[in-house]
């Protein structure tokens, strides 16, 4: 018999004594009564019990997301409004208590999104 097994006859055989002593008198059974109730074959089943699969391509909400500037190619410096926007916006997680994600928490080379770039890289890619 394996491990499984005898630990479940246990329970069962524990769960009926039980069963027996709390309501043996009002329904009128004993232990011998109880002995048709055995585990005759066990079976098991794998079930996926909940699904973790990761969605692709999700951008996290403002408030969690990282505020660093990416490069995005020449098509990333554009005319937004009359104002010059310069790059994207990381679409990471950020790090709690830090504004950055694990990346650019160790280094930002084009600086924080909202603010005008560290160096002017961008400058040769402004066409109107």
């Amino acid at each position: 018999m394996s491990l499984i097994y005898q630990v479940l006859e246990e329970d069962i055989n524990n769960m009926l004594g039980s069963i027996v002593s709390k309501y043996g008198q009002i329904g009128g059974f004993t232990n011998e009564s109880l002995t048709n109730y055995k585990i005759n074959k066990l079976i098991f089943y794998r079930n996926k019990l909940y699904n973790i699969s990761r969605k692709k391509n999700y951008i996290p909400p403002d408030n969690c997301r990282c505020i660093s500037r990416i490069w995005g190619g020449k098509e990333s410096v554009r005319k937004e409004n009359g104002k010059w926007v310069y790059g994207y916006r990381c679409s990471k997680y950020k790090l709690y208590p830090n504004d950055f994600c694990k990346i650019h928490s160790k280094n930002n080379p084009h600086g924080i999104y909202n603010l005008e770039p560290p160096h002017n890289h961008y400058d040769k890619y402004k066409f109107e």
